[in-house]
């Protein structure tokens, strides 16, 4: 693929991670749901920031810069995250934390609240089938 694309990609999934975060701290999220945004983020960050690094790329800085943010995001006290002005990206962003959370659930439930069987029971009760039976003659 496209070295350039594929950062590019990187660094909008990153982007959307950390505005994420940002606004789901805002609404009151809890740290386990607003957390794992946050850290999508700081991975997509460092390793951009990484091959940026290596490709001697002009956007390390940025990419670096963008890192430390992520960081200091999940840092913060609340109090100062208030302080600070909202991102101008995030201006339209509403409810995120409760989509993020019908999200999540709707991705533990099965269709029909029917519960699937364990294959691994299945795995376990199969094994040793292939074993010879007889007198051994």
């Amino acid at each position: 693929s496209d070295p350039k694309l594929v950062n590019q990609a990187a660094g909008e999934l990153a982007e959307s991670s950390y505005y994420a975060a940002w606004i789901m701290r805002l609404e009151g999220a809890t740290p386990d749901e607003w957390k794992p945004e946050a850290e999508r983020a700081r991975q997509q960050y460092r390793l951009l920031a990484e091959r940026a690094d290596v490709d001697k790329d002009a956007t390390s800085e940025l990419f670096q810069r963008n890192l430390e943010a992520t960081i200091r995001l999940e840092q913060m006290d609340f109090n100062t995250l208030l302080a600070k002005p909202l991102p101008k990206k995030c201006c339209n962003c509403k409810n995120l934390s409760q989509r993020k959370r019908k999200q999540c659930q709707s991705q533990c439930k099965k269709p029909g609240g029917k519960k699937e069987k364990d294959a691994r029971k299945e795995i376990n009760n199969g094994a040793g089938l292939n074993q010879r039976e007889g007198t051994g003659s």
